[in-house]
């Protein structure tokens, strides 16, 4: 089956192509959707899954990740990409590290009749220090009862725990769910 993933990040489609599998084919399209400024993963997605489906009138999957920092009372959430645009992880670290935190990743899919969410959620800490070279925030954050950030892990270990990892296998297995029907 054939899904449309809306993104331009080559590392979000490279992790969900080795999550789904041969049996679901993600087919990237980078559309520059308005994106509403929300600490809300969730409402971020909705948003950005209907605008989506409006402009291409095809299924497809929109996805977004925030970082949850429990010594900013949740901040930045969503937000995240700005605040590591701005402080980096290094900055990031040294005014959050210690700090539990989660990060939780949100898939819409829009089947062209209604908008289904899937979550993925994984407790952590914010590191005292970059670990490791990976993309976005992964060398800052660590999962529970882990002592490596997920830019430290294999790519397999990483998305075995990850919340994108989670996300990505819930929506596949609704996909499949409807292929099996067909």
């Amino acid at each position: 089956m054939n899904v449309i993933f809306l993104t331009g990040n080559k590392n979000k489609l490279k992790e969900a192509r080795l999550i789904l599998g041969d049996k679901i084919k993600l087919k990237n399209k980078k559309i520059d959707l308005d994106e509403i400024q929300s600490t809300s993963v969730e409402e971020v997605i909705k948003h950005k899954v209907a605008l989506a489906y409006n402009l291409i009138k095809k299924p497809c999957i929109a996805e977004d990740t925030g970082v949850y920092i429990k010594n900013m009372n949740g901040f930045p959430g969503a937000l995240i990409k700005f605040y590591l645009d701005k402080l980096g992880n290094k900055g990031i670290s040294k005014f959050n590290g210690g700090s539990d935190a989660y990060a939780e990743t949100i898939i819409g899919y829009h089947d062209g009749k209604k908008i289904h969410i899937f979550k993925g959620k994984v407790n952590g800490k914010i590191s005292k220090t970059p670990k490791g070279n990976g993309f976005g925030w992964d060398p800052i954050f660590i999962p529970k009862n882990n002592t490596k950030s997920f830019s430290q892990m294999t790519e397999e270990d990483k998305n075995k725990i990850s919340m994108r990892g989670k996300a990505f296998r819930k929506f596949r297995s609704f996909i499949n769910k409807k292929i099996d029907k067909i």
